[in-house]
């Protein structure tokens, strides 16, 4: 019997998950962004402006659901550069596009017990609540240990890598996570201001990274009850058609890649190679000693990457 991790049956809406318009500090409109991404294949986009949670729901159309939502910030304070000190960014989703309350948000109370005090009045307020740019807002695993009540986790954020390199896809952070006990799921955004480069610039800050939401339609119950089960994924580029276990070992279809891998809780990894030149789209391979959960890593051959959550032994598979 197959247990299907990704099912082939699902639709999968693209959606950027963190997003800044004129209604903050981005240049762009909220109607600009909707054409601009619209017309790149993007289904879902939340518009996560600063401290204020905003609806758009004027903006739903049929291929396209606006998700309410915004971005709250704790940071420590000093002389230093804002970009020397330590902080917490949290997107939270509203379950519901139009009946929200605001979450009250104090930047400058920089401590753990303000920070879990502010996720559980969202939390209590209906909201999916996310932790955004890990590495760049400079935290370590040890601190966001102490964190509770998150269920998202920003895996890739596109302004950071295009200013700040590689470092903003970070599945090294997410696998310690995870090894450690947090349950979290991987989203990738773009984080976009579009404030400084053109759209067609290498370099901008929009359409580089992205969340795959695995759902029957594009309604916003559907999307968000997609998101509390962690029916989603992380990509880059890359994109997985299905996966599922049978029998002691794992399967999985995706786009063309170079590489596609299994990792896991343990030390046991296994990945399918594409000899150079030439491109894969299948990995099956043993899931024994692998502990309590696996997950998918798929890099096509420009070096884009897509990631899963954890899938848990006996819950999952």
């Amino acid at each position: 019997m197959k247990n299907y991790l990704i099912s082939p049956k699902k639709k999968q809406f693209k959606a950027n998950m963190h997003s800044h318009s004129t209604c903050s500090d981005g240049r762009l409109t909220p109607e600009e962004l909707k054409e601009a991404y619209k017309a790149r294949g993007y289904s879902v986009f939340a518009f996560s402006d600063h401290l204020k949670v905003q609806s758009h729901s004027d903006l739903a159309d049929e291929d396209f659901l606006p998700l309410t939502s915004c971005e709250l910030d704790v940071a420590q304070q000093g002389d230093n550069s804002f970009n020397l000190r330590k902080a917490f960014h949290f997107n939270i989703i509203s379950r519901h596009p139009d009946d929200f309350q605001q979450v009250p948000c104090n930047p400058r109370n920089y401590s753990m017990e303000y920070i879990n005090e502010m996720i559980a009045d969202a939390r209590a307020k209906n909201y999916f609540v996310t932790i955004n740019h890990p590495n760049w807002a400079l935290f370590t695993e040890d601190e966001f240990m102490q964190v509770e009540g998150v269920s998202g986790f920003e895996l890739y954020n596109c302004i950071t890598a295009n200013f700040g390199g590689a470092l903003s896809f970070t599945p090294d952070i997410y696998l310690d996570l995870l090894r450690r006990g947090k349950r979290l799921y991987p989203f990738g955004a773009d984080d976009n201001h579009s404030f400084c480069l053109p759209f067609d610039h290498p370099q901008n800050d929009s359409f580089g990274g992205f969340t795959y939401i695995l759902a029957d339609r594009l309604e916003y119950d559907e999307i968000i009850a997609a998101m509390d089960k962690g029916d989603v994924y992380c990509s880059t580029g890359p994109q997985i058609f299905e996966a599922y276990t049978k029998d002691g070992k794992l399967y999985a279809k995706t786009s063309p890649a170079a590489q596609i891998a299994m990792l896991s809780e343990s030390g046991a990894t296994a990945a399918a190679n594409a000899p150079d030149g030439e491109e894969i789209g299948e990995l099956c391979c043993d899931i024994d000693g692998t502990g309590k959960f696996i997950l998918l890593h798929v890099v096509d051959g420009e070096g884009n990457h897509a990631m899963t959550r954890a899938f848990y032994k006996g819950e999952d598979y």
